[in-house]
């Protein structure tokens, strides 16, 4: 070998193990490398081969790291698997963009951090460098240097968002536990605005990289991102409205554009049918690759390949109690909860329910509106708000070629707040949404309503059943006589809706 440069070897592993490398079964012999080497043979590459005289170790991982005169580590990057390599493109577009934006980068941003927003937008550094700068001036306006100092959460949201940071992972990473079934995102969003829990979504975010932090000072390795536990338990039909996807969009979208890779993991754990599609919808507006990192586990038993018992609460599985002895840890996991609707803000009201129509519906009177359902096995949602906080009876039929029948039999809802339902559509056609004010012989109601179909959500995986947040019967109207609704369909033409009398 021809070569101009001293090589050093590593015969007894010291400097190999110091830098954390290891042996791997798993990921040497994995299905996607004995794919790649196979495509390789039949593409006529010739393979290395080991020395006669050198005894190899084909378990060993490896990696690629340059150090500089000064004896400290210049590049780092170890290996997944034994075709992972560096690649030179990212290389050359950090060395693009400190020059391109020379003017805008702050100085002792670190090589790893511009990284970041490469791998974000695949090494494109136009696209790259005006993240970047967008970020710096998200940064500025929320004083992300100082945040943890100064923001205070809302009250409310300590008492009713479900999650919080707990523990760290195996590689040291902190955890974010998110506890969907317990987050009621109506009432959150009716409380407050969509902006306050974005700020609470980068509390959280700036929590969890000032954990990272700590974490490194104490292990003496680099710890810069984070995984979500996400529990499941008690995600449904309820939570799958747009309440939740617009939750959702609005926070996710957030930490993409400032927190790009950062996450490390998401374990799902306790999910059914009704959080993927929740999932497959989130995929319509974030990046691919952050759903290569979603890990759906079947049991809360498997978190222990991810997390040490000492660091997972004795709920998920683990030994870890919060002061108090808590086993779920809610000293710092909140619980969440259901939302009084007395935190609920008239404006937040008004501007929720801004687009909704609007129908006075007088004594013994009906009214009735219908859409036109065109594909099979798709969702129909709807809200009302009655003012004044009167009853009101409320149900969807839908129309076949042979009469109508019931969707979501007539019932009762005593006034208080918000009415949401939705329910399943098997077959296209009319669906009719009906509020009945026949109890009443002197009250006329007036009412805000929205009545929608929600293509992106698949009834045929949700049950067979309907949601309603009035499943019961609420008790006495002010009814003036014994009428009740009947439980049959009106046969009527329900292109015409009856208002005032």
């Amino acid at each position: 070998m021809n070569l101009h440069h001293t090589i050093l070897s590593d015969v007894d592993r010291k400097i190999y193990s110091a830098i954390g490398l290891s042996r791997s079964v798993s990921k040497v012999w994995g299905i996607k490398n004995l794919v790649f080497y196979s495509e390789q043979i039949v593409q006529g590459v010739v393979l290395p081969r080991p020395y006669a005289d050198v005894e190899d170790d084909a378990l060993q991982m490896g990696g690629d790291y340059v150090i500089g005169d000064d004896g400290n580590y210049k590049f780092v990057y170890s290996s997944k698997n034994p075709t992972d390599r560096p690649q030179v493109a990212e290389d050359a577009a950090l060395l693009q963009l400190k020059v391109d934006y020379i003017s805008v980068i702050p100085e002792g941003v670190s090589d790893e951090e511009l990284r970041r927003w490469l791998r974000a937008r695949k090494n494109n550094v136009k696209q790259a460098g005006q993240m970047y700068e967008r970020h710096l001036e998200f940064r500025k306006k929320h004083d992300l240097d100082n945040f943890l100092e100064i923001y205070k959460p809302p009250e409310l949201f300590m008492k009713y968002m479900a999650g919080g940071e707990c523990g760290k992972d195996k590689q040291g990473s902190p955890i974010l536990y998110q506890k969907a079934g317990c987050l009621d995102v109506k009432g959150c969003l009716l409380s407050t605005t969509l902006e306050d829990v974005k700020m609470f979504a980068i509390y959280q975010a700036e929590l969890l990289l000032s954990k990272a932090k700590k974490y490194s000072e104490e292990s003496g390795t680099d710890i810069s991102r984070w995984i979500i536990v996400v529990d499941a338990e008690g995600f449904g039909r309820k939570q799958m409205n747009r309440h939740m996807i617009e939750f959702q969009r609005a926070v996710a979208t957030m930490l993409v554009n400032n927190y790009p890779d950062r996450l490390n993991l998401v374990l799902v754990i306790n999910y059914k049918r009704v959080f993927g599609i929740l999932v497959s919808i989130l995929k319509t507006f974030l990046p691919a690759e952050s759903f290569e990192k979603f890990k759906m586990l079947k049991n809360k038993e498997e978190l222990l390949d991810y997390i040490d018992a000492d660091q997972l609460p004795v709920c998920y599985g683990g030994t870890l109690v919060d002061s108090n002895g808590d086993p779920e840890c809610k000293e710092w996991i909140l619980p969440g909860g259901t939302v009084p609707e007395e935190n609920y803000k008239t404006v937040q009201l008004d501007k929720y329910t801004e687009f909704w129509d609007n129908v006075k519906i007088s004594p013994g009177k009906q009214f009735v509106t219908s859409l036109e359902v065109t594909k099979e096995n798709v969702e129909i949602h709807w809200e009302f708000l009655v003012e004044k906080s009167r009853p009101i009876w409320y149900g969807v039929w839908y129309v076949k070629e042979e009469g109508q029948e019931w969707l979501h039999k007539i019932r009762k809802w005593d006034g208080k707040g918000l009415n949401s339902g939705s329910a399943k559509c098997k077959h296209p056609g009319k669906y009719v949404f009906v509020l009945d004010n026949c109890t009443s012989v002197a009250t006329s109601k007036s009412v805000r309503y929205t009545f929608y179909v929600n293509e992106n959500v698949l009834s045929s995986d949700l049950g067979e059943h309907c949601f309603s947040e009035s499943d019961d019967d609420l008790g006495d109207d002010e009814m003036e006589d014994d009428k009740k609704p009947s439980e049959a369909p009106p046969v009527l033409d329900v292109t015409d809706s009856l208002k005032d009398d």
